[in-house]
C-alpha cells in the first residue's frame, strides 16, 4: 500500500498480485478532506512495483480531469461546516430528548432526597 500527495489529495494505491495469471494489479482510491472516491483500475502489470507506479500516476490524471467519466469534483468541494450546538437545539428531537433527561433528573433528584430526610 502506498499514499501520494498531489494538489491537495491523497492518492491510495493497494496492489495486490493476481494468482490465476502471476500478474498485478492494484486498487485506487482518491481521499481528500476526510471523504474518499474509489476507481476500478482493470491494468494489467508485471511487477508490484509497476502496479503501485501506474496507479499513482492514473490517480494525478483522473485528478487534473484528464481520464473521461472518472470525476474528484465533488471531492473538491469543502465539506460541509459543523453545526453549532444552538441549531441542534433547535431541533425538535433534541429538545424532547434533553427534555426527557431533565425530568429523570429531577425526578431522581427528588426520589434521593426524600430518601436522605427518612
Amino acid at each position: 500500500m502506498s499514499t501520494s500527495r498531489y494538489k491537495g489529495f491523497n492518492i491510495l494505491t493497494r496492489p495486490y498480485p493476481l494468482h490465476d495469471t502471476g500478474s498485478w494489479t492494484a486498487d485506487l482510491e482518491i481521499r481528500r478532506s476526510g471523504r474518499s472516491q474509489p476507481f476500478a483500475v482493470g491494468g494489467r502489470y508485471l511487477t508490484e512495483d509497476e502496479a503501485q507506479t501506474k496507479c499513482a500516476g492514473l490517480g494525478q490524471r483522473i485528478i487534473d480531469g484528464h481520464v473521461p467519466g472518472w470525476s474528484v469534483e465533488h471531492l473538491r468541494v469543502p465539506p460541509p461546516a459543523p453545526r453549532t450546538l444552538l441549531e441542534a437545539w433547535r431541533q425538535e428531537s433534541m429538545r424532547l430528548f434533553l427534555g426527557a433527561v431533565l425530568v429523570i433528573l429531577g425526578l431522581g433528584v427528588y426520589a434521593f432526597l426524600r430518601l436522605v430526610r427518612s
